[in-house]
Parts: structure tokens; sequence; C-alpha cells
């Protein structure tokens, strides 16, 4: 399997754009306790719905920008905090979605 690097990547080349990194878990604690550790370790993540890209098991993921996904990778193993997967996705936001004028 490719490293993750790798696969945010590949979806930068093929999307052009900003890519966003969802992390999956089996439960919602488990995301809670990884997006509490990252936080209090300076990492800039959130606490999002999954998109419909892919399936999650509980249906929470931990959002973390491709910069910083390594990182918490890396923390995940150290700490041993429980994931299913890290995906990374084409940027999901649309901030100009619901802008009428």
């Amino acid at each position: 399997m490719s490293s993750l690097v790798e696969r945010i990547e590949a979806v930068r080349r093929e999307s052009g754009g900003v890519v966003d990194v969802y992390v999956m878990f089996d439960s919602h604690t488990d995301a809670m306790a990884m997006h509490e550790v990252a936080r209090s370790q300076g990492l800039h993540t959130r606490i999002s719905t999954a998109p419909r890209a892919i399936k999650a098991s509980c249906g929470v993921t931990v959002l973390v920008s491709a910069s910083e996904a390594v990182a918490l990778e890396s923390l995940a193993g150290e700490l041993g905090l429980p994931y299913e997967s890290f995906n990374p996705l084409p940027r999901q936001f649309d901030a100009r979605r619901d802008t009428y004028c």
C-alpha cells in the first residue's frame, strides 16, 4: 500500500486543488479521543461527518489538512490511538455555497 504522502499527492494531481484528509473510526469515542489529543499537540483538527465519497463505520471523522495529516498519523501510531484509515479527498467545502448575491 502506498504511503499517506503518496496518496495525498495523487489526489492533489487529480483534483488540481486543495486536499483535506478524513480520518475514519469504528466509534465516535475513538474520533473524539484523537481530536482531543491532536488539539493538545497543536494540530488543527475538526470533527466532521463522513463525506459521501467515503463510507464510515460510525459516520464521524476527524478532518485535518493535508499538511498536518502525516504528523497526526505518526502521533496516532506513537500513542496507539485506534483508527480505521486516513482518506485524502479534494476539499469538500464550497465557500460560495448558499451565497446568492
